[in-house]
């Protein structure tokens, strides 16, 4: 057993945020380039990373100025009623995030692993899981996501090493048209995906050594952002402009049809496959462990053992209510992506606008 004092490093947070985006960001790609051509997206792509860069910084300022939990600094600055609106819409944003992310983990292993079994099943047993994961404390949730990182890392560097040497240079020469709405749009739901940036303020304070923590935190959302990328140029000249459009996940069929120079190891393709559940089960743990704190922060109960039995009780209610995968995925662009997501950041925003003005009357 781990020893659990509720502190996490600044290294284990940004191994936490990374191995939690990197699969659900290769997935949800296509629905963001729907608008627009595959060359510009790569630039909305850069677009919505430096944004994520921006409103990270400013997110870990925040974290800063709390000095024991960040609900508190809330309350202080915006009121009782702000603290609890702000606790909602990071509940339902957890919610809707992990309803997709168990929808998409259900529908790959139907697709590719277990063909006959029951969608219904399979949602029942990853939510469970998750409940298992949330359980563990703070300390525990750092300590797996270092151990998962190197896991995750090492295998995704090889097989693009690999995957890059069948690239056409030419298919990714073209440069991009000028800027219209649909590359914004597209720019701003590749920053929306990275929706569990907003749970920094709550890590800063928990941090053993603030030294270094942002520098850490840029660099996660640099790494997470810069293999999707990579990836997704590596996927443009392998299939072309048509042939990426077309596909409904591009970097995993890129990844499952990988060819390893000699006879060692062929089945790449479950390599890459075990890599991604891998990510999409350690993000669904630690979005279930970030539901379950929100949940129990927002009513303040006595008796917190039922709160991660209801919190996943409630994931396989909206999972079951979606009926399908492409229902969770407008969900989570509509629900997330265009109301919950800005919400947070404007008041994100304010409360940064808030509390420097109640700094500087402080000093008067």
């Amino acid at each position: 057993m781990f020893s659990e004092n509720h502190k996490i490093t600044a290294r284990q947070v940004q191994c936490l945020f990374v191995i939690s985006w990197i699969g659900k960001m290769c997935l949800l790609l296509p629905e963001f380039a729907q608008d627009t051509t595959a060359r510009n997206f790569v630039i909305c792509l850069l677009t919505g990373i430096a944004l994520t860069v921006l409103y990270g910084i400013l997110l870990y300022g925040l974290g800063r100025r709390a000095r024991y939990h960040f609900f508190d600094f809330i309350q202080e600055t915006m009121g009782t009623f702000m603290r609890r609106a702000i606790g909602a819409m990071y509940f339902l944003s957890l919610a809707i995030e992990l309803i997709y992310l168990v929808r998409l983990f259900t529908k790959i292993v139907n697709q590719y692993l277990l063909f006959d079994h029951s969608m219904e099943a399979l949602i029942i047993l990853i939510v469970i899981a998750g409940i298992y994961a949330s359980e563990t404390g703070l300390e525990e949730q750092g300590r797996m996501s270092e151990i998962l990182f190197l896991l995750i890392l090492i295998p995704m560097f090889f097989m693009s090493v690999f995957a890059a040497t069948e690239m056409k240079i030419q298919e990714i020469q073209t440069w991009h048209d000028p800027w219209d709405f649909s590359m914004l749009k597209a720019a701003f739901f590749v920053f929306t995906s990275f929706g569990s940036i907003s749970l920094i303020p709550f890590l800063v304070p928990p941090l053993k050594k603030k030294k270094g923590g942002r520098r850490r935190m840029t660099a996660g959302i640099v790494i997470s952002g810069g293999i999707v990328v990579i990836l997704y140029m590596i996927g443009l000249g392998v299939f072309g402009e048509e042939g990426i459009a077309s596909l409904p996940w591009p970097i995993l069929t890129l990844m499952t049809n990988v060819t390893i120079p000699g006879g060692f190891l062929q089945r790449w393709d479950v390599v890459f496959l075990a890599v991604l559940l891998m990510s999409l089960f350690a993000g669904t743990g630690i979005g279930m462990f970030a539901m379950r704190t929100m949940a129990e922060n927002l009513m303040e109960c006595q008796n917190k053992r039922w709160v991660p039995y209801a919190c996943g009780l409630l994931v396989c209610i909206g999972a079951f209510l979606c009926r399908t995968y492409e229902t969770s995925v407008k969900l989570y662009m509509i629900a997330n992506g265009c109301i919950l997501a800005p919400l947070l950041a404007v008041c994100m925003i304010v409360l940064a606008v808030l509390s420097q003005k109640k700094k500087e009357r402080g000093k008067k």
